[in-house]
């Protein structure tokens, strides 16, 4: 039996399945394996049905429907990680720079949203000093990838006269917080980069500035997929952050353009 769509059929088209029957498109549902929710549904009705050709049946569709919602997932992935780009490490802790979930998770949200995927934790609990975290990336057909990951739970802070000012909850809870952060870029490929003059520590008048980068942003995250393929392959770099300045400044009114026409077109 081949494995084809309703979008693949014609009308009027038959597609000869196992013991001699055939199933035509209105048998078939969107994303249906060739007529397999038709077979199902005359199983069903028909008293004579042997139950494990029926079993059989609705393994088959239950495979093609898991391959389909794989496929769907993994491409969600790489349109998610085409469309998200580096986020700068705009916080401090003891002067070491990073970027806080609460600066990730504005810049992502809108493309899981986009792509259709989402972020689910599930248990978080610590074993001899370590954070173990488990959760999935999920996908609205249905797939899910599951995500672990464990780090050594932080030492409490303590203030500058020498007192623990956490408790054990508020220890294990800022080991949960920094394992998501983690976690959240290693599973979806977030990148993050440092940023302290605005210039990626490349002379700033030769280098993307912080506002062009978050203004090309933005136009990203609402331009079409070809137009966000050819901003990427005319670039020719791995981020925003390799762009110098004069490269923003004529790629900016581009992508403002295409913008603009996408929601002209609706």
């Amino acid at each position: 039996m081949s494995k084809r769509t309703v979008e693949q059929m014609d009308l009027t088209e038959s597609i000869p399945v196992p013991g001699g029957a055939v199933v035509t498109r209105q048998d078939a549902q969107p994303m249906d394996l060739g007529g397999t929710y038709g077979l199902i549904m005359r199983a069903v009705s028909d008293p004579l049905c042997d139950p494990a050709k029926l079993r059989e049946l609705l393994a088959v569709r239950r495979e093609w429907n898991a391959d389909e919602a794989a496929a769907e997932f993994n491409a969600a992935v790489v349109r998610f990680q085409q469309k998200c780009t580096m986020i700068v490490k705009g916080d401090d802790n003891r002067g070491k720079k990073y970027a806080k979930m609460e600066r990730i998770w504005p810049h992502i949200k809108p493309l899981l949203k986009d792509c259709g995927l989402a972020i689910t934790w599930g248990s978080c609990r610590s074993d001899n000093g370590v954070c173990i975290l488990d959760g999935h990336i999920r996908h609205v057909r249905g797939h899910a990838e599951p995500v672990h990951y464990e780090l050594p739970i932080p030492e409490a802070i303590v203030s500058s006269s020498g007192k623990v000012v956490q408790n054990a909850a508020q220890v294990m809870g800022s080991a949960t917080t920094y394992a998501k952060r983690y976690a959240t870029c290693a599973a979806l490929g977030i990148q993050t980069f440092a940023d302290d003059d605005g210039s990626c520590g490349i002379s700033p008048d030769k280098m993307i500035n912080s506002r062009d980068s978050d203004d090309i942003a933005a136009c990203l995250r609402e331009m079409p997929e070809d137009k966000i393929f050819q901003f990427w392959s005319k670039l020719g770099k791995g981020s925003l952050a390799e762009m110098t300045a004069a490269e923003a400044a004529k790629v900016l009114p581009w992508c403002r353009k295409c913008v603009r026409e996408a929601k002209d077109n609706g």
